[in-house]
């Protein structure tokens, strides 16, 4: 049987750059069709433009402020707001700070890296 009970602080590190991404559910629990990961975005750090093929994202604010891009357009989110992403649509997340951004993120499929379609922005 797979691990079914997850914790934040023990949870497999998907990624560390402009902050960190712990996956809590998905394939390695054995929902190939769901995921859920726990983010926290450094203060002043912004996630990368990108979209995705086949998935869709689920974002819930546990704490905190950011600044929500969406197909070019941007949205301040805060703690209880939630921000739905469908396929195609290309996305950033940012952390103005001073304080922490931290957020769940449900995905369907699963989270799959392959998935990550990064946006060249130019010079």
């Amino acid at each position: 049987m797979r691990t079914a009970v997850r914790e934040i602080e023990t949870a497999d590190v998907l990624f560390d750059g402009y902050g960190t991404i712990r996956e809590l559910a998905g394939v390695m629990t054995g929902l190939p069709q769901l995921g859920l990961a726990w983010v926290e975005v450094d203060a002043g750090a912004l996630s990368p433009l990108h979209y995705h093929l086949k998935m869709s994202e689920l974002y819930f604010v546990v704490e905190g402020r950011g600044e929500m891009w969406l197909d070019g357009e941007a949205f301040p989110v805060v703690a209880g707001q939630s921000v739905s992403i469908v396929p195609g649509v290309v996305h950033a997340i940012g952390n103005p700070g001073p304080g922490p951004l931290r957020f769940l993120v449900a995905t369907s499929p699963s989270y799959d890296p392959d998935d990550d379609i990064l946006v060249d922005v130019g010079p």
